[in-house]
């Protein structure tokens, strides 16, 4: 295969991880419209920016010829919903019944 292909890939993954970002961001905005103290934090962008690098890797491996672009930009959302449910620890999973 081509390199313009893997580059492809990379980009649209890239640019679906982002997508998904913009979509958690806009949905934890307040009702007066303030943006959460989180997404000032610049180690959270910077942790968010390398997952959405690592999701442009992911779908530049699953380059094939044969898939269409939004495949490569579904691979980008999903990895980036995989990593954040990872991240998260709910108090059923952890074990702890005190709410």
């Amino acid at each position: 295969m081509e390199a313009r292909l893997y580059l492809i890939a990379a980009f649209y993954g890239f640019v679906g991880s982002i997508a998904y970002e913009a979509i958690l961001w806009r949905k934890s905005i307040g009702p007066r419209g303030g943006t959460p103290a989180i997404y000032k934090n610049k180690t959270f962008l910077a942790g968010r920016l390398g997952l959405a690098i690592i999701a442009g890797i992911v779908a530049s491996a699953m380059a094939n010829p044969n898939y269409d672009l939004i495949i490569y930009v579904y691979i980008g959302l999903s990895f980036e919903s995989f990593a954040t449910k990872l991240g998260r620890k709910d108090k059923v999973e952890s074990g702890d019944d005190e709410y």
